[in-house]
């Protein structure tokens, strides 16, 4: 029974974080990205160049992270072309609390075969966590898609999101 136990619990930790924690020593910030996801060079994050999903990285100091999530409303974010569709208090690997809003928008892209405007879906997880004094400001977004594919994982790695001491 106990090689059992063994097994399902290292089972559960190779398909939850397949991959190693990374750290980004210029925002002191670290974080287990989703399987798939590679750092890239243009922004602080991950990209997903299977599916065009992307993790995008901020620490704002001087704000608690629930203060800065009241701004995150339907009147706020509307004028802006984004629907809101859910905000929840989320616990962090750690313990800790954090908030996940969701939200959508199109993006409106030229098809290179046809030379076609398409408007494509998008869906955001937009992730806040930290203290009194900082946050940790992650958006995640990806086609809807592909929601199915990494929608899951993407909120798995958020959770894993901490400042490094």
């Amino acid at each position: 029974m106990k090689k059992l136990l063994i097994l399902i619990f290292s089972l559960s930790l190779f398909v939850g974080y397949s991959q190693e924690k990374i750290t980004f020593e210029e925002r002191n910030i670290s974080i287990v990205p989703p399987e798939g996801f590679k750092k890239v060079n243009f922004y602080v994050g991950f990209f997903n160049y299977s599916n065009g999903a992307s993790i995008q990285i901020e620490p704002i100091d001087s704000i608690a992270y629930v203060l800065f999530a009241e701004g995150f409303t339907k009147e706020v974010l509307q004028p802006q072309g984004v629907s809101l569709i859910s905000k929840e208090e989320v616990r962090t690997d750690e313990g800790k609390t954090g908030i996940l809003i969701t939200s959508s928008f199109n993006v409106v892209q030229t098809n290179e075969t046809t030379q076609k405007e398409e408007t494509r879906r998008y869906e955001r997880l937009t992730y806040l966590t930290g203290d009194m004094n900082r946050t940790i400001f992650i958006n995640a977004n990806y086609p809807v898609l592909v929601k199915e594919l990494v929608h899951e994982p993407i909120k798995k790695s958020l959770l894993t999101a901490k400042f490094e001491e």
